[in-house]
């Protein structure tokens, strides 16, 4: 199945988009990925072709609501092979396996929504953020970071401001 999926939907990076110190979206387009119906919360394994990267897939959770055209992620520098993507070059080839994962709006058993997510790990809600919206009678986000130099996606929630509520913790010593 991941062969026939790669063969017919033949992944590229579109953009490679450095978020903030240490944290990369990776911005990937493809044919019919409608047929993929992935859900925003859902990871895939990912690998592109490239030195170093090809022959290991890396979990990562898609950080943007899935659509017909693209699909983005983003990833903080923990070691050597997710520092290697601030090197991702546009047009590279991107083999995937997924989607897999049941963290998804379809899991919810209320109509309010409440959301939790600090530092890195608010990239599977970003995903979510636009079901929310348009689905949710009532949701918020509670968005933990340790400084606002650590929070990379203020942009994409200024227009929820209203449901989000950010705790910055500036008193860490950065460990």
């Amino acid at each position: 199945v991941p062969l026939v999926r790669n063969a017919r939907h033949r992944l590229r990076v579109l953009e490679v988009i450095q978020e903030a110190p240490g944290v990369v979206s990776v911005v990937m387009g493809g044919r019919r990925l409608e047929s993929l119906h992935v859900r925003g919360g859902q990871f895939f394994y990912w690998r592109f072709w490239t030195p170093g990267l090809r022959w290991e897939g890396h979990p990562y959770s898609l950080s943007a609501a899935p659509d017909d055209h693209v699909l983005r992620i983003t990833v903080r520098d923990l070691g050597d092979d997710s520092r290697r993507l601030l090197a991702l070059k546009v047009g590279t080839a991107v083999y995937f396996e997924g989607p897999y994962g049941l963290f998804t709006a379809a899991a919810r058993t209320r109509r309010d929504v409440v959301l939790v997510g600090a530092g890195i790990g608010i990239t599977p809600i970003l995903s979510m953020i636009r079901w929310c919206e348009a689905r949710a009678k009532r949701w918020r986000l509670l968005y933990a970071v340790r400084s606002m130099a650590r929070a990379p996606f203020l942009w994409d929630l200024a227009p929820y401001r209203q449901q989000v509520d950010l705790h910055v913790d500036e008193s860490h010593d950065g460990k």
